[in-house]
């Protein structure tokens, strides 16, 4: 960061996105001010705070988090917001956020009027307890709230990450039996042509594509290319990334 002003220090945000960031001292929280220097409202802002106010306060109801600052809570909606401002950047699956913003909400209840400062490994270790029955549910769990912790360390709400020392459960399992020509036989002779089940399998065996991408797939995604029939489409959980689409030729079925 670079001082500019007296406690006034410009900074570039891993996104490439320009702020400035009022700080009295080491120990005084970084406060983000509005618009740009020699503008009305950053200039207001700049002597508010060199006049001792904090103008975090007085931000309108609708752009502030519901919950108190510096809980859980808060730090839970702005991950949220985050995350779905990485969607429309296409630096995040949708896929992802669903879960994660899934996760995020069944442990927020218990969370939620927390103080960050406050929050301990057996805390963390006291959430993934909830979901010991369902252990790669409790991984993906850690996993998202790692992530969170990431994203307020970076945004400087938090200094350390409290999940760190926490493991993972560990998954002891035979795996997935992989179905002989005989169980598809017998799935087709119990799920005919004309019911969901007969296409769903169809397109499973042809395309071998993710049920987040299959349940996608129609008519619209139908093409032709060099005069043979294809289906080609764009897979869910790498969109955000690139926009190279699975060609498959299509077959009788």
């Amino acid at each position: 960061m670079a001082l500019i002003r007296p406690h006034l220090y410009k900074d570039t945000t891993r996104h490439g996105t320009t702020r400035y960031r009022f700080r009295r001292d080491r120990n005084s929280p970084r406060i983000t001010l509005p618009g740009q220097p020699e503008e009305k409202a950053f200039e207001d802002a700049y002597r508010r705070l060199m006049a001792g106010q904090d103008i975090r306060l007085d931000k309108p109801e609708k752009l502030r988090s519901r919950y108190t600052l510096g809980t859980f809570g808060e730090l839970a909606d702005l991950y949220l917001t985050y995350m779905a401002e990485q969607v429309d950047a296409r630096k995040l699956a949708t896929a992802t956020v669903k879960q994660r913003s899934n996760l995020i909400g069944r442990i927020l209840p218990r969370l939620q009027d927390g103080h960050l400062s406050s929050l301990e490994v057996r805390h963390i270790k006291m959430l993934m307890k909830q979901f010991q029955k369902t252990p790669h549910q409790a991984n993906n769990l850690l996993k998202t709230i790692r992530a969170m912790f990431r994203f307020a360390i970076d945004e400087e709400l938090m200094a350390a990450d409290p999940s760190v020392g926490v493991k993972s459960y560990s998954k002891v399992t035979d795996g997935f039996s992989c179905w002989s020509r005989d169980d598809v036989r017998a799935f087709y002779n119990r799920h005919p042509l004309g019911t969901k089940a007969h296409p769903a399998m169809t397109l499973l065996i042809i395309t071998a594509c993710c049920r987040s991408d299959l349940v996608l797939l129609g008519p619209r995604h139908i093409v032709e290319i060099d005069g043979r029939p294809f289906i080609s489409f764009v897979q869910e959980n790498t969109a955000f990334l690139n926009r190279h689409s699975v060609q498959i030729p299509m077959v009788a079925p």
